[in-house]
């Protein structure tokens, strides 16, 4: 093979290596709204110079379908094929996300009030904003400790100036497994988002660039560490009473 030839193929591999670490991630991180799992990377597809890794998407809810997609990126780290994330009311609650800014007793009566008319029965997905934001350890003393754990839905950022949402960390159904962190810990999803940033470099800019991120958005959150809210899917009328009643609770958005 020419010089030419060699350095295409390192560059792709490279850069294919990078798809299921980088992007996969991306996409969840900046889409709170979605479920999102992507598959092995032994499963990415791809040639010379393209790769493409499927992903199952799904919108919050015990039974919602989970729908196939797929993202591919080129040598260069440009999306030729993106998943395609229709708005929901969760992506537009997200945009008025105020986790962090303080309480709100105006706001949280009227949640509470909303919270009493559920039905006995009646399952929802909420959104809850943090009056102040928390670390882990805070969370898991001062909130629940049943939050903190390999399958929490945590909100761990103001919103971005690019997204207008918050940014997001689930580590999957199969933890750190799922996000292609070596050596992580489980139960610990900050740690995990810090770690899966720490691995990020300039070259990652393009794919991140792609899905409204920023390296430097990703680093001050992870610099940050702390949670500013978390997503409760599909909770009923005595668990968001139990959390409306928290004085740390700023608010409870029901979906």
């Amino acid at each position: 093979m020419t010089a030419l030839t060699i350095a295409i193929v390192q560059q792709s591999q490279h850069r294919f290596d990078r798809l299921f670490l980088v992007s996969s991630n991306a996409i969840q991180v900046a889409s709170p709204e979605y479920l999102i799992t992507p598959a092995s990377p032994k499963e990415i597809e791809h040639s010379l110079f393209s790769a493409t890794i499927e992903m199952s998407l799904r919108q919050y809810g015990p039974e919602g379908p989970w729908s196939r997609h797929e993202l591919t990126e080129n040598i260069w780290g440009e999306a030729t094929v993106r998943p395609n994330l229709p708005a929901s009311t969760v992506d537009e609650a997200l945009k008025e996300f105020k986790g962090g800014t303080g309480p709100d007793y105006s706001e949280k009566t009227a949640a509470n009030t909303a919270i009493e008319k559920l039905g006995a029965n009646e399952k929802r997905t909420a959104i809850v904003e943090l009056t102040t934001p928390l670390t882990e350890e805070e969370i898991a003393k001062k909130i629940s400790s049943g939050l903190i754990g390999a399958k929490a839905l945590l909100l761990i950022s103001k919103p971005s100036s690019i997204s207008k949402k918050p940014l997001f960390w689930w580590p999957g159904f199969d933890g750190c497994k799922a996000r292609g962190l070596p050596k992580c810990n489980d139960h610990a999803p900050i740690s995990q988002f810090r770690q899966w940033v720490s691995l990020l470099n300039k070259g990652d800019e393009r794919s991140l660039n792609s899905t409204g991120l920023t390296l430097s958005i990703l680093k001050n959150a992870a610099k940050d560490g702390r949670i500013y809210g978390f997503i409760l899917n599909w909770s009923d009328r005595g668990q968001l009473s139990y959390f409306i009643q928290n004085p740390l609770i700023r608010n409870i958005i029901i979906l």
